[in-house]
């Protein structure tokens, strides 16, 4: 079968001999009722503790600042997998100036690192803002948490040089953040805020990593 690629969710800088992955696993029935798994994720799933795998390392798109620069994660479901290796290096080298807006369907069916997350945030190293869709009549996504924290988001564009970073499915969500901060900076007195992310993205202070 074809090669899988696989956000590592471990600094190498944390844990330098291991790797972690996070991985959804792929096991849905169709309109019509048929059930459909994934081929790789079902190998994963059920595979014996101390098998050995072959592993090939590609280099990631995004890249984090040297320095204690403020980053603005958006990594809704497996979105999310990059940014746990970004937040456990940063936390390593005690800066604290992650924000993450993290988004599934249940709060308590699929909130991933749920743990992990909320000791980075009770340790004041980490600002979660969380969006689960399906926990309320009207469903509510990542981009809806990014209007709301306008203000705070703006500030930190534009006084502190955050750099936003946006993981996850390629479908339509990152079109639909984009507008979100979009809006955010137009909504702050920027005349023409498309392309003010524009610029964002041409000096690398707006990055996406994004799969289908």
């Amino acid at each position: 079968i074809a090669d899988r690629s696989f956000s590592i969710s471990s600094a190498s800088a944390v844990t330098p001999h291991r790797v972690d992955l996070t991985v959804a696993i792929v096991n849905y029935k169709t309109l019509m009722q048929k059930p459909r798994v994934g081929v790789c994720t079902k190998w994963l799933l059920n595979m014996e503790l101390g098998r050995t795998v072959g592993l090939r390392f590609a280099k990631g798109t995004m890249k984090l600042p040297a320095g204690p620069t403020p980053i603005i994660m958006v990594g809704p479901g497996t979105g999310i997998a990059a940014f746990m290796a970004f937040i456990d290096d940063r936390v390593s080298r005690n800066i604290s100036a992650n924000y993450l807006f993290f988004g599934c369907r249940n709060e308590h069916g699929d909130f991933l690192h749920q743990e992990q997350l909320q000791k980075w945030v009770s340790c004041d190293k980490l600002q979660l803002f969380c969006a689960f869709s399906r926990d309320q009549e009207n469903t509510i996504y990542v981009q809806q948490r990014v209007r709301e924290q306008g203000d705070l988001l703006w500030s930190l564009i534009s006084e502190q040089d955050a750099i936003v970073y946006v993981s996850g499915n390629a479908n339509r969500m990152p079109d639909d953040v984009r507008q979100a901060f979009t809006d955010v900076i137009a909504d702050h007195g920027v005349d023409d805020a498309a392309a003010y992310v524009q610029a964002m993205v041409k000096t690398g202070r707006y990055q996406e990593e994004c799969w289908y």
